[in-house]
């Protein structure tokens, strides 16, 4: 700033430096915390989501255990979670740190409504299929959150090493009076 700029030229230059400053605080600040809050509504969401198709698919194997005319409660579908991904280690540790995720959706799916429609001959294949189709979606979910935890440090670092914007007065307001 120089002696010889008028006041409308200081003020325009105080303003510069507060929108100069507030944006390197959202930058460096604010937003690593917004990818922090997205990040963990997005793992929450895909939790709530891979817990479901584990329980769809749990109630698709007690179906099964029980035959064709038997019901599936949902605790027998919460038993049955362990057994359908047994030979699935990325779904067996999943329901080992996310106990509490799938006690939650047992009160929102209802195996009741999975009902398997096929003739006597194809019900095993039947719901075989619908197992295996839930248990891979579950994974494809997995390896999605997974992706997207390891993408934030580098959205983080690159939030905060982001080039703060210049801000420069290109007029003269003074221009209209001479």
């Amino acid at each position: 700033m120089s002696e010889t700029d008028c006041d409308c030229v200081q003020r325009l230059r105080e303003i510069a430096k507060d929108r100069i400053a507030e944006t390197r605080n959202l930058l460096e600040h604010e937003l690593p915390k917004r990818l922090d809050v997205f990040t963990g509504a997005m793992r929450e969401g895909a939790i709530q989501l891979i817990a479901r198709r584990l329980l769809r698919a749990g109630a698709h194997r007690a179906k099964l255990d029980k035959g064709m005319g038997g019901q599936v409660s949902p605790d027998d579908a919460l038993r049955a979670v362990p057994r359908v991904v047994s030979e699935r280690p990325l779904l067996s540790q999943f329901i080992a740190t996310n106990a509490d995720a799938l006690r939650e959706q047992v009160r929102m799916v209802d195996p009741q409504t999975l009902h398997v429609k096929a003739r006597r001959e194809k019900f095993k294949e039947s719901l075989g299929g619908r197992i295996d189709a839930e248990l891979d979606a579950a994974e494809r979910l997995l390896k999605q959150l997974d992706q997207l935890e390891k993408r934030l440090p580098t959205w983080k670092s690159y939030a905060r090493s982001a080039e703060t914007p210049r801000m420069e007065i290109v007029t003269d307001i003074h221009e209209s009076e001479t």
